[in-house]
């Protein structure tokens, strides 16, 4: 004969059932709620800082938080690849906080009006003397473009013997337009103007012009594609040369030199 259980026990487990219910209900509404919720993130304080101790019996990495001159006891174990990380993110941070900086301090971008090659600064005090500084700017710019095939032909011309009936060649082709620009110094200037496909010759150009200064014998001189014009109407000056130019001063007497072909 089967014993009937007791009200009272039956009132217990459905108790017991209700509050499990309303727990799980109420973990699940807060997970839920943090889920859907955002996070306020607040930078380091300026005394804060890390200090990492390398343990060479484990190979790990011991960081230590430091608040002021407060280190805290309990560290922070780190592998090789965490302490790696940790730097290439320590360096891109410095390096883009450095170069966001000089944008900030000089109000334009500094990489607006770099060349391809960066400027130079050789630090020699012989070049200083005659160019005026020894910094060394070049700027090239332009295109170069290279053609590489082959040619195949057949004809098939019974006058023509079999093996000349069929040839190959290879097929070469280059263009370059190229644009220079550079300076040394305060006194000197380079320029050159160069394209395969130009018309004429004199339309490539080339020039190397130094400036002297107010005091100096040497006032000017130029190298490459120059003109010597003349003011006079007897003898006309010469345009479309090539070679060596110079300007002197002696006193109160101007003296240019020429030694040049005609192009």
């Amino acid at each position: 004969m089967l014993k009937s259980t007791p009200k009272y026990v039956n009132l217990l487990i459905a108790a017991l059932v209700l509050f499990s219910s309303s727990v799980f209900a109420q973990d699940t509404s807060d997970q839920d709620t943090s889920s859907t919720g955002g996070t306020l993130t607040f930078p380091d304080p300026s005394n804060y800082s890390l200090e990492v101790i390398f343990d060479p019996i484990s190979g790990n990495y011991l960081v230590y938080k430091k608040i002021g001159d407060v280190l805290l006891p309990i560290p922070e174990v780190w592998t090789t690849d965490q302490y790696r990380q940790y730097m290439y993110d320590q360096a891109e941070s410095d390096y883009f906080g450095s170069k966001s900086a000089l944008l900030n301090a000089s109000g334009d971008n500094p990489r607006d009006d770099a060349g391809l090659v960066p400027q130079l600064q050789t630090g020699n005090e012989a070049l200083g003397k005659v160019f005026g500084s020894d910094l060394v700017e070049i700027r090239p710019q332009g295109m170069a473009e290279i053609r590489f095939g082959g040619r195949y032909q057949y004809v098939e011309n019974p006058g023509i013997p079999v093996r000349n009936q069929k040839t190959f060649a290879f097929d070469f082709g280059q263009r370059i337009q190229m644009n220079v620009k550079g300076t040394i110094g305060d006194r000197l200037d380079l320029g050159i103007n160069y394209d395969t496909e130009a018309s004429f010759a004199f339309d490539n150009q080339m020039k190397l012009n130094f400036e002297g200064e107010e005091d100096d014998i040497v006032k000017r001189l130029e190298m490459g594609n120059i003109n010597m014009p003349i003011n006079s109407s007897l003898i006309t000056g010469a345009q479309s040369l090539f070679g060596l130019k110079g300007q002197f001063q002696f006193g109160n007497t101007m003296v240019t030199t020429v030694f040049s072909e005609q192009r």
